[in-house]
């Protein structure tokens, strides 16, 4: 399961209603859009949003794939970039397990 995915399966888990997950999962993207140097560098961002930015799982991937696809660096290159990562598919992987709640049909 991808990084995304897990986030959204973390959010459905602490939502209440299908309505309130969607709309969170939309802020929460529009949000990473506009603060992972996809749109405008982090450097440019003021100093206090940058441990921000560097929270972000879709800073790392924008990175990693700015890294790959313009300067042609190698995997060694951007190996931080997949292990931040995987740290997060772990983390939202157990956090998603953690608080999803079985449902009586």
């Amino acid at each position: 399961m991808s990084a995304p995915l897990r986030r959204r399966t973390l959010i459905s888990a602490v939502s209440e209603r299908q309505i309130q997950a969607h709309f969170t999962n939309v802020f929460y993207f529009t949000l990473c859009i506009l603060m992972t140097g996809f749109v405008f560098p982090i450097e440019a961002m003021p100093r206090w949003l940058h441990p921000v930015c560097w929270s972000l799982p879709m800073t790392f991937y924008v990175d990693g794939v700015r890294a790959v696809m313009l300067k042609g660096s190698t995997a060694g290159e951007v190996l931080h970039d997949f292990l931040a990562l995987g740290g997060f598919i772990i983390l939202f992987g157990t956090l998603s397990v953690l608080l999803l709640r079985k449902q009586v049909a």
